[in-house]
């Protein structure tokens, strides 16, 4: 699977086994409900991410990749200070639960920037409210080469100096004529 799908599947389960808004309000990938009986909601998205590393050269390329986890909440409360302080208070709990869940953690690399947003209904009679955190997820991936050779033997070709075996001696040297060649079969399991 996927690391970003992976990603957004791990952080709805561990939002929705903190309880932090109703049963059934933490969402993958959809739309925040507008509807006062569909809040408190939480969404979870990765809409961005980027993958940078060194040139590799005769290696597996391999990449720090950098997600953006996007979390949006809505919510509703009666006035605009109760709304402000619930709002503030679901934002932080939900970066803390994250933080905290140990094998939400295990299976990423690091986090690099928290950053949060939030955003007062003002259009509206309704008392609600909306936020956004982004969270800057690194992961390490590395792409390993493909082999379709089952490699079951091996060639050695040897060009041998004249005198052979005698390091001190350069002439007249390797001439390019494969003197000994012996080919190894190696053990298949």
């Amino acid at each position: 699977m996927a690391f970003r799908s992976d990603l957004r599947r791990r952080t709805v389960a561990v939002l929705s086994r903190a309880a932090l808004v109703p049963n059934g309000h933490v969402h993958n990938s959809r739309k925040l409900p507008t509807e006062r009986a569909e809040l408190d909601a939480i969404s979870v998205f990765t809409l961005n991410s980027e993958q940078s590393g060194p040139n590799a050269w005769m290696s597996a390329p391999q990449f720090d990749a950098e997600t953006e986890l996007s979390i949006e909440v809505a919510i509703d409360d009666d006035d605009d200070e109760a709304l402000a302080d619930k709002i503030d208070t679901l934002c932080e709990r939900i970066v803390e639960v994250l933080l905290t869940d140990a094998d939400w953690v295990r299976a990423i690399q690091g986090v690099s920037s928290v950053n949060t947003a939030i955003r007062p209904d003002t259009k509206s009679d309704k008392r609600t409210a909306g936020g956004t955190i982004t969270m800057t997820v690194t992961m390490s991936q590395i792409y390993e080469p493909v082999v379709t050779d089952d490699f079951d033997s091996t060639e050695i070709k040897t060009d041998v100096i004249d005198p052979i075996a005698d390091p001190n001696k350069q002439y007249p040297g390797p001439d390019g004529r494969i003197e000994v060649r012996q080919v190894i079969d190696l053990p298949q399991d």
